[in-house]
């Protein structure tokens, strides 16, 4: 079998050469002769049955919306007020295999007054926050709320996971403490 890609309304073959499988791919047509692709994807071309088919390709995951709760990784605090975030996937299950950028502004990170971004995240934590922007990337991130912020960090001395103690994180190995903007479902 050989394979090329394919567009809808693109001619793959005549009649006379092959014939189209509609049984498991159903993504070609006839009209005059000719076999076409009714969708994008590729041609399977079945030179000793002498048929055509056209599997489609995976249809492309949707970037995040306005209002989408979103998982990710804090990987830059470049300003006190700004932290940068790589979204890894939504709450809904898309997961992201190339890079999608977020922000956090200070002012999207508590109600209450804070310093610096740095008092809420920190480089290397797992977030859960929500996408508060209509157009991106990069998407305006939040975590403002009970259920947003972090969900999982590690110490910056030993890297062992910290365990949440009331409003503050612990490593267990060295026993130091941090604050951080902690989510309800901080995993440790």
């Amino acid at each position: 079998m050989s394979t090329d890609l394919a567009l809808p309304g693109e001619r793959i073959a005549v009649i006379e050469e092959f014939m189209p499988q509609s049984t498991n791919y159903p993504y070609t047509y006839e009209e005059e002769g000719s076999i076409y692709s009714s969708v994008v994807g590729r041609v399977l071309r079945d030179l000793e049955r002498r048929v055509i088919a056209v599997r489609p390709l995976p249809r492309a995951r949707r970037l995040p919306q306005c209002n989408d709760v979103v998982y990710g990784q804090v990987v830059a605090v470049p300003r006190e007020f700004l932290a940068i975030v790589r979204i890894l996937g939504t709450e809904s299950g898309t997961k992201y295999e190339t890079t999608v950028t977020g922000l956090l502004h200070i002012s999207q990170v508590s109600e209450s007054l804070v310093k610096s971004v740095y008092e809420a995240v920190r480089i290397g934590d797992y977030i859960r926050a929500k996408v508060i922007s209509t157009h991106g990337p990069p998407y305006l991130l939040t975590i403002k709320g009970r259920d947003l912020g972090v969900i999982l960090a590690f110490c910056p001395v030993c890297h062992s996971p910290l365990h949440r103690y009331g409003v503050l994180l612990q490593c267990r190995q060295c026993r130091l403490t941090f604050r951080r903007k902690i989510s309800s479902t901080y995993l440790l």
